[in-house]
């Protein structure tokens, strides 16, 4: 058993690869000294907070000194009058398996803020009882001046005794994962698999099609916009000349039949 303050987020152990796999911001606020307030964390509801840091004092509040806010089991509670805004990472299921029970003492004097007993072997503690109380004249109270702390059990303002402990063991506890080198990893694995499909969708949808539109257009308005050729200008020449001998042909048989009958009706008259 060891003694020591409450978790910082910052500085919990990676146990069982939970480190913060959840978290969420949580307020809660007392309305004056003497005050304590529980604050229930929704998502949390039925596991376990394993850590807790203050991240904002609210406007009009007292000054939060260490020993005015903590966690007890899924709770986030304040006292004399501390409202702010925390950061907690917790843990939402029970895991499987067996739980043990333990006996030990954990005790804390009014001068210390906070104190923390860790349960050797204890991956999560799941419920407590005080069964012997050292000072008759301080009323220890579950969730006010003892409770659990993930894997621990913390006790305040002066009280102290010997308590009962139910925990899941160490042997339920997922295996460690190491968060950081799977999320290199995972940028290494999927950047150039997202950097290869765009080249792929860009070289068949867009440079080939726009590609092929373009040249059979200008070749379709080339050809209709393009002057004849040496061919089509002789043929037309013949064409225009046939019609030329044509059309003299025509006015000379004409004139001639017009000679001949004006001929004709002279004699007669």
């Amino acid at each position: 058993m060891s003694s020591f303050p409450l978790n910082s987020c910052e500085n919990i152990p990676n146990k069982g690869g939970l480190k913060c796999s959840s978290d969420v911001q949580v307020q809660c606020g007392s309305l004056f000294p003497g005050h304590h307030q529980d604050c229930p964390v929704a998502d949390a509801r039925g596991g376990w907070l394993q850590c807790l840091d203050l991240t904002e004092t609210l406007p009009g509040s007292v000054p939060c000194q260490e020993r005015d806010y903590g966690i007890h089991r899924d709770n986030v509670w304040v006292q004399n009058g501390c409202q702010g805004n925390f950061y907690t990472c917790y843990i939402p299921v029970s895991p499987p398996g067996p739980i043990n029970e333990r006996t030990l003492e954990c005790s804390n004097k009014k001068d210390q803020s906070y104190t923390q007993c860790k349960i050797d072997g204890a991956y999560l503690v799941d419920k407590v009882n005080m069964k012997i109380q050292f000072q008759e004249n301080k009323t220890c109270t579950e969730g006010i001046n003892y409770g659990i702390v993930a894997d621990s059990i913390f006790v305040k303002d002066g009280c102290s005794g010997i308590f009962t402990v139910d925990f899941f063991p160490d042997s339920v506890a997922p295996p460690p994962v190491q968060r950081s080198s799977t999320t290199s990893t995972t940028s290494t694995t999927h950047k150039p698999s997202t950097i290869t499909t765009t080249l792929r969708t860009t070289t068949p949808h867009k440079s080939p099609s726009i590609s092929s539109t373009t040249i059979k257009s200008t070749t379709n308005h080339t050809s209709i916009i393009n002057p004849p050729t040496s061919s089509d200008s002789s043929g037309s020449i013949i064409v225009l000349t046939a019609a030329a001998v044509l059309g003299v042909f025509l006015v000379i048989l004409i004139a001639t039949l017009a000679i001949l009958w004006f001929s004709r009706r002279y004699r007669c008259t």
